[in-house]
């Protein structure tokens, strides 16, 4: 047998050995204020915790509710701010780029529509409807761009959504402009963790690493700074970085944690198996 083939076995047989799957519960907080996670094996499980474990992935995953949406749930919220985001860029081309304002445009597409009554409008992408499209914005669905044009966009980070927080623009890391680090040299402040912080307006509880793949300071600060804004309402800087590399990210991010409980989901079951109980894995 080659390696290759003996390490794929020996991968095999560690993803189905069902000794080996571990259930981390929720984190708490202990006396000293520190975050803990207890550990479990899930084969020393009841077969009721089990079925209850299975049911919190389920509502992790799928969960409808807006406050609290499961993470697949959560993706379509991702893929929808990026959406509204091009939207209003669009727009914002349109009229620099060939000074055609949103009444303007909205007048077109109606007469458009008008013109070709059989066509379903729910159905047609720009591109559809305008040629020489940039691609970027060709496959933008026609009756977001009404929206745009009426400033029906909405809000973006609601509080109920909670899109972008803190913790994951932080985690993006920073890498300062030159004129960002001559302006710290010039106050005669370090650039430690505690000073960017501080230059963010952020909280000191929180970290922030300096990365060459991280954002520049102003950036950073303009989408940490975003809270509840309308799309129409947004810095051009706020609009490109959302669509170009924050929404991206975490979609990523979130697309990784969908595929933890979905793990997660299928050690259960296998657990579950074993003692008796089957459930289609």
């Amino acid at each position: 047998m080659l390696l290759k083939e003996r390490l794929t076995e020996a991968l095999t047989n560690k993803e189905n050995d069902i000794n080996t799957f571990i259930w981390k519960s929720k984190k708490t907080r202990n006396e000293e204020g520190d975050y803990v996670q207890k550990s479990t094996k899930m084969v020393d499980m009841d077969v009721d915790t089990l079925k209850r474990n299975l049911k919190y992935c389920e509502t992790m995953l799928y969960n409808q509710n807006k406050e609290h949406p499961g993470r697949v749930v959560f993706l379509d919220i991702i893929r929808d701010a990026r959406e509204r985001c091009n939207v209003e860029l669009f727009l914002r081309w349109l009229y620099k780029e060939n000074n055609i304002n949103k009444y303007s445009f909205m007048n077109i597409i109606t007469t458009f529509f008008q013109n070709n009554p059989t066509l379903k409008r729910d159905e047609l992408l720009l591109n559809d409807v305008i040629g020489q499209c940039p691609l970027e914005f060709q496959n933008i669905p026609v009756e977001l761009v009404l929206d745009g044009c009426m400033d029906s966009l909405g809000i973006f980070n609601s509080k109920r959504q909670r899109i972008i927080t803190t913790s994951f623009v932080l985690r993006q890391g920073v890498w300062p402009t030159a004129e960002e680090k001559q302006e710290f040299i010039k106050n005669k402040v370090k650039l430690t963790n505690k000073n960017i912080l501080d230059y963010l307006e952020v909280n000191p509880k929180h970290t922030v690493r300096i990365s060459s793949k991280g954002l520049p300071l102003k950036c950073m600060k303009s989408i940490i700074n975003l809270q509840e804004k309308k799309y129409s309402d947004m810095s051009l800087m706020q609009l490109e970085l959302l669509r170009n590399r924050i929404l991206f990210a975490l979609e990523r991010e979130v697309k990784y944690h969908i595929d933890q409980w979905k793990l997660r989901e299928k050690q259960l079951k296998m657990v579950l198996a074993s003692k008796g109980v089957n459930i289609n894995i």
